[in-house]
């Protein structure tokens, strides 16, 4: 038996964070291994932002190219169902986005050696750790790949050493924070 529209649509939005009209809505359900969300329908897997799109704007127009037209992110975020973050294109405008966003294999570099360090050794999902340490899921991916460790592994990060105890009558310098070098999620 079909299942009732109005509980596939309950269904869904239950497993969406709905935040202010402006922020990322992010699905809390079941993620594929790019992060993007995937719901079930019928027997049938479909992604969160897909059906997200579909539910306001309609169905997804007919659009030229190899891969005819997928669903972006403008805010670059896949688990991110909000409409407003939402837009029908072309697979090759897809790309064009991510070359612009600096998030192709080329332009990885744009985090620093220790937080490459720390992404390719943290626990977690791909978008948990992506959102923890400024990256995208592919750089994520990336540096924790076999093929980054056998190729590109960059040296040790210094370690951090003891100073020895200032007099008192000297103030300390601040502690030096390292700031993100990727771009928050």
């Amino acid at each position: 038996m079909a299942e009732n529209r109005a509980y596939i649509i309950a269904r869904f939005w239950s497993k969406v964070r709905v935040e202010r009209p402006t922020e990322c809505w992010p699905w809390t359900g079941g993620h594929g291994d790019k992060g993007h969300g995937r719901f079930k329908i019928a027997g049938k897997l479909v992604s969160a932002h897909v059906f997200a799109y579909e539910y306001f704007f309609g169905q997804i127009p007919d659009m030229p190219g190899y891969h005819g037209a997928v669903v972006r992110h403008r805010c670059d975020n896949p688990p991110c169902c909000n409409p407003a973050h939402l837009l029908a294109g072309t697979q090759a405008s897809n790309v064009a986005d991510m070359v612009a966003r600096g998030r192709s294999i080329g332009q990885r570099s744009s985090l620093s050696p220790e937080t490459i360090a720390t992404v390719a050794a943290a626990a977690g999902t791909l978008a948990e750790i992506a959102a923890l340490h400024g990256a995208t899921i592919d750089q994520v991916k990336w540096y924790r790949s076999e093929r980054y460790r056998q190729q590109c592994r960059p040296p040790a990060p210094p370690i951090a050493r003891e100073t020895p105890d200032r007099e008192a009558d000297h103030e300390s310098a601040p502690p030096v924070v390292p700031q993100s070098q990727g771009r928050l999620l």
